[in-house]
């Protein structure tokens, strides 16, 4: 059975990057083929940069090229692929600005003599005994329309706007006004015109000019605006109705569905697909890590997988390069691993994490529960010396690790049994044993000191970061020696570090 052909038009979104740009790459590979050339057939642009206003030009060439990209085949190609990532950048137009302009393009003129005096007139204003020169024209009066203060849209009027002389019939009555009056009697929605204070009187109108006078705007023609709404007009064509053999390839990096313009959402969903890759906080992708393991001659049981999330975090992109790291250590026979293709020691395995959440200070908290004066202070030098201003992390790992060993100390009191703490810790069971194992060393009383000196070594680096290694120095010797077990004369507390 033949494969059904990728959609014309798909969007990857997410905060999961990795698996947008996968997603992104696979799709491009299905409709051009993974050894195709594509020095025609694919090209890539970026939404933020079209829109962002670099230039005075910069701007629009961009979204030139990209128009150009999508509209026209290029050379020898029967199909391509054309992709915009940042498109949650892309937003609806203000609404008021939209249905005024719709309005603007519905209004029809036509050029007559009334009174002797040359004049624009809507069919409404016309009568049947009324000569009309040529036929209706679209309205060339407003040069852009903008948002305004208080969600009131602000029209520019062109030369014709400005100068030119507008028929009115009100009941019997019958007279010749200026643009701004007319726009105003003819539009239903609210408006303000530039150069116009909201509720002031209008400018005075320059000297009539002849209807003859300026060029009427060439059939088709549209009103150009800034990047923003070019760039949101042309999707909205390039989505509803694609160019045949274009695939156009949209990504964002939005986390939920409002951050991205619901109109060209509903479009995507009825033209295309859509597809979102979201990664909450307590996402665990462990059958992912072991998969990708597998796939780089690593063998991971589901205990060491859950390690590297809990060290790495669960972005795919960090445990995607860190397990290219860990397949040069631990890779099988093809990738010349230490380990011989077999599963990996825990120690060994612990000792290699390196990123993410605090993993390579993962260390300094085994040493001080162990009472290691040497290592605890080896590891440190360590970290002052790659990442001297990120002591804050530091901290905040020591005084979560100082908790964790207080809750056992919880635990034993309440007298649940050790089958459970591991779930009540919230930890791998491997890792639950050794904190155990170093929350025995210490009394309550000393783990609540610690913390308290946690507190106060905070607030001293606050106040004096350049002494930040002699006071991390003091606090790791007063850990391993055991200072912290009784009450030291002169030791802060808490309560005198916040009086």
């Amino acid at each position: 059975m033949a494969s059904k052909p990728p959609p014309p038009v798909v969007l990857f979104y997410g905060n999961q990057s990795f698996s947008v740009e996968r997603a992104a790459v696979a799709h491009t590979d299905a409709v051009l083929g993974k050894d195709a050339s594509r020095d025609f057939s694919f090209q890539r642009f970026d939404a933020s940069e079209m829109i962002k206003g670099q230039g005075a030009h910069g701007e629009d060439s961009a979204l030139s090229a990209f128009q150009i990209a999508c509209e026209s085949a290029p050379f020898l190609c029967d199909r391509w692929v054309v992709r915009l990532d940042r498109m949650e950048t892309v937003k609806r137009r203000d609404q008021a600005v939209l249905n005024l302009r719709r309005e603007l393009e519905s209004l029809r003129i036509f050029s007559v003599l009334f009174e002797g005096e040359a004049a624009w007139a809507t069919e409404d204003d016309l009568l049947a005994t009324d000569g009309r020169e040529g036929g209706a024209e679209p309205q060339n009066l407003v040069a852009s329309v903008e948002s305004g203060s208080g969600k009131v849209p602000v029209l520019t009027l062109t030369p014709r706007g400005e100068a030119g002389r507008f028929l009115l019939s009100q009941g019997r009555k019958r007279r010749v006004v200026d643009g701004r009056a007319f726009l105003k009697k003819k539009l239903k929605s609210r408006f303000e015109v530039s150069g116009q204070m909201p509720g002031g009187p209008s400018a005075p109108p320059e000297p009539a000019v002849s209807p003859d006078q300026g060029d009427p705007p060439e059939p088709g023609a549209t009103e150009q605006g800034p990047p923003s709404e070019q760039l949101y007009a042309l999707l909205e064509r390039l989505i509803s109705s694609p160019p045949p053999g274009l695939h156009l390839v949209l990504t964002a990096g939005a986390s939920r569905e409002s951050d991205i313009s619901r109109p060209l959402l509903t479009l995507l969903r009825k033209s295309g697909s859509v597809e979102k890759f979201i990664t909450y906080d307590d996402y665990a992708p462990i059958d992912w890590v072991i998969g990708e393991a597998r796939a780089r001659d690593i063998s991971l049981n589901r205990q060491l997988a859950e390690l590297t999330i809990h060290f790495c975090g669960n972005d795919l992109a960090r445990l995607s390069g860190e397990l290219d790291k860990l397949a040069l250590v631990f890779g099988g026979v093809s990738g010349g691993g230490v380990s011989g293709g077999g599963v990996p020691d825990e120690e060994e395995w612990l000792r290699a994490l390196s990123s993410g959440q605090g993993g390579s200070l993962f260390p300094i908290t085994e040493r001080l529960g162990h009472r290691d004066l040497e290592g605890a202070l080896a590891i440190l030098e360590n970290f002052l010396a790659e990442t001297p201003g990120a002591h804050p992390l530091l901290i905040g790992i020591l005084a979560k690790h100082i908790r964790q060993m207080l809750h056992v100390h919880d635990l034993m009191r309440l007298e649940v049994h050790e089958s459970q703490w591991a779930s009540a810790l919230k930890l791998h069971p491997f890792l639950a044993k050794r904190l155990i194992g170093q929350a025995k060393r210490f009394s309550v009383p000393e783990l609540e000191r610690i913390l308290l000196a946690l507190a106060a070594l905070d607030h001293q680096l606050k106040l004096h970061s350049r002494l930040t290694g002699p006071l991390l120095r003091d606090f790791v010797l007063g850990v391993c020696r055991g200072e912290f077990s009784r009450p030291a004369a002169g030791r802060v507390s808490l309560p005198d570090m916040l009086a």
